[in-house]
């Protein structure tokens, strides 16, 4: 029973990644969630933390390498 990397993110962490590698802000991301972009930007630094990355480009070439980032098809 192979663990997949995705099961380490929750359904909104996944959403919040494919923004993120949309290219959309923090603000822009907490605009269509209905959330306040400081909300958003802690749910950045856990996302971070579980990938064991530094910055935005890492976390986009993280998702991806490992096929969590879906390309924009909602």
């Amino acid at each position: 029973n192979e663990k997949k990397i995705g099961d380490d993110f929750t359904e909104k962490e996944l959403d919040i990644i494919d923004m993120i590698c949309d290219g959309m802000s923090s603000k822009q991301i907490a605009d269509v969630l209905g959330l306040r972009s400081r909300t958003i930007e802690r749910y950045r630094d856990v996302i971070m933390d579980k990938m064991d990355v530094k910055n935005a480009a890492a976390l986009v070439m993280f998702a991806v390498k490992h096929g969590l980032y879906k390309g924009g098809k909602k």
